[in-house]
C-alpha cells in the first residue's frame, strides 16, 4: 500500500515543524509549507491525500490555498487547523473541509480525522 502523503501548511515554523516530524514518526510522506506559494509549489508538483491548513497566515493567504484547491484535479482533503477553530468554522461553515481541529493539536484527533 503506498504511503500517504500530506501537506502541512502553516506559517509558524514550531508548530509545522512538530507536525511534520510527529506525521512522519507514524509513517506518513509529509511536506511543510510556510507561505501559500511554498504551498501552491508542493500542490503543483505532487499529489496529496490530506492537507493541514492553518487559516490565520498573512494576508489572508489560506484563502487563496483553499480557493486553489477547487482547481485541482486530485485536490487533497483538507483539514484545517487553527487557534481560532471555533470561530472559523461559524464563520465558513459552507467551506467544504474533512475536518476543523483547534490548537494545540490533540495528535490522536488529527490521527482519527487523517484516517
Amino acid at each position: 500500500m503506498p504511503l500517504m502523503r500530506i501537506l502541512v501548511v502553516d506559517n509558524d515554523v514550531n508548530v509545522r515543524e512538530i507536525l511534520v516530524q510527529r506525521l512522519r514518526s507514524r509513517g506518513f510522506e509529509v511536506d511543510g509549507a510556510q507561505t501559500a506559494g511554498e504551498a501552491f509549489d508542493f500542490l503543483s508538483c505532487a499529489i496529496y491525500d490530506v492537507m493541514l491548513l492553518d487559516v490565520v497566515m498573512p494576508r489572508n493567504a489560506s484563502i487563496d490555498v483553499l480557493t486553489m484547491l477547487r482547481g485541482l484535479a486530485f485536490p487533497p482533503r483538507c483539514i484545517v487547523v487553527s487557534g481560532v477553530a471555533d470561530l472559523w468554522r461559524r464563520a465558513n461553515p459552507d467551506v467544504p473541509v474533512a475536518g476543523v481541529l483547534q490548537k494545540p493539536v490533540v495528535f490522536e484527533d488529527l490521527l482519527r480525522l487523517i484516517a
